[in-house]
C-alpha cells in the first residue's frame, strides 16, 4: 500500500507549450493566458433531440434552396437517432479541429492594462471670467417683438422678417417698412448685389 500511495504522489500534472520543441513546464501566471473553452453544443446539436428541433421536408428543402442561392456553406442540420451507436462520422470534425488550431495558433492573448483614471482628469480647466474680457456684459439693442409667427429672415443690410402675412424690414432703431399681404408669405430672400428684396407666396 505504502509503494502504490508513492506512486499516486509522483503522478503529477504538467502543462506543456504545444507550439514549442522544449519540454518546459508552463507555469500558471497571471500573464499566462488559458486559451478559450469550445463551445459545448446545444439540444439541437444531441444525437436525439426534441422533434420541435427537427425541420420538416419543406423546412430543410427550403434551407437547402437559399444556401445554395446565396451561396452558404451547408450548415448544421438537426437529425434524430435512436441509438447512439447509428449516429455516422462527422464529416466536419477535421476542418473544425483543424481552424480552432489555426485560431489559437494565429490569435494571440494579450493582457490589456486598464488604466485606472479619473474622467474628470481629462477635461481642461476652465479659465477665469475676467480673463475672457472684453465681451458683452449688457443688453444694448432690443428689437421689436414681433406677435405673429416668423416665417423667415433673411439679413444684408437690414433684416427681412415674414410673417404669416406681412413683410417688416428692420434695422437696429426699429422698424422702416411693413407691408401687408392677401396671401401667406413661405420665403424670402435679399438680392446679393442690390436692395432688392424677393418673396414667395
Amino acid at each position: 500500500m505504502a509503494i502504490a500511495k508513492q506512486n499516486l504522489q509522483k503522478k503529477v500534472t504538467r502543462n506543456l507549450n504545444l507550439w514549442t520543441n522544449d519540454d518546459k513546464e508552463v507555469k500558471d501566471h497571471i500573464m499566462n493566458i488559458k486559451a478559450p473553452k469550445v463551445i459545448p453544443p446545444k439540444n439541437q446539436e444531441s444525437y436525439n433531440p426534441p422533434k420541435e428541433y427537427l425541420l420538416t421536408s419543406e423546412e430543410l428543402e427550403k434551407k437547402e434552396k437559399y444556401e445554395e442561392y446565396e451561396g452558404i456553406t451547408p450548415t448544421f442540420t438537426p437529425a434524430a437517432y435512436t441509438h447512439l451507436r447509428k449516429v455516422p462520422y462527422y464529416q466536419k470534425l477535421v476542418n473544425e479541429k483543424f481552424s480552432r488550431c489555426l485560431d489559437l495558433y494565429l490569435c494571440p492573448r494579450v493582457v490589456k492594462n486598464k488604466l485606472q483614471m479619473d474622467p474628470e482628469s481629462l477635461l481642461p480647466a476652465l479659465p477665469d471670467l475676467e480673463s475672457l474680457l472684453p465681451y458683452p456684459t449688457f443688453l444694448a439693442t432690443t428689437l421689436v417683438q414681433l406677435q405673429s409667427k416668423i416665417i423667415a429672415i433673411s439679413v444684408r443690410k437690414y433684416i427681412a422678417v415674414a410673417t404669416e402675412s406681412a413683410i417688416r424690414i428692420m434695422d437696429l432703431d426699429g422698424c422702416l417698412i411693413e407691408q401687408f399681404l392677401a396671401d401667406d408669405v413661405h420665403s424670402l430672400a435679399w438680392n446679393p448685389r442690390f436692395d432688392i428684396l424677393a418673396y414667395s407666396s
